[in-house]
């Protein structure tokens, strides 16, 4: 197990936003992907969120996205999501595991240069 490399960051978008993040295939792949600030990104479609918007309280279908990226890269990848995100305040967030096995830490750190 590692604990040094590897991290994960998440955050959701509203229905079809995700492709005007870069994050759908239609529009020639993954930026993210592309860009190599991260090696996998799992679409989780079907959540529900309720929250409190502009003196209001919304409800809308969004997306879960769970990005797996290194410690490294975290960082840009940050960066670049708030840049790409349709939202006003977008839900970004690292989340450190407490252990990665050694070949999942290794691949990630292959495929995003970290």
């Amino acid at each position: 197990m590692r604990d040094d490399i590897a991290g994960i960051c998440f955050f959701h978008l509203g229905r079809r936003t995700h492709w005007r993040a870069g994050l759908g295939r239609g529009n020639g792949g993954s930026r993210l992907l592309e860009e190599r600030l991260i090696a996998c990104a799992n679409l989780l479609p079907g959540a529900r969120s309720l929250y409190r918007w502009k003196g209001g309280i919304e409800e809308s279908s969004e997306m879960i996205v769970l990005l797996k990226t290194g410690s490294a890269t975290a960082p840009a990848c940050m960066t670049r999501l708030a840049e790409l995100h349709p939202y006003e305040v977008p839900e970004i967030l690292q989340i450190h595991p407490e252990a990665v096995t050694g070949p999942y830490a290794e691949w990630i750190a292959e495929v995003t240069g970290g």
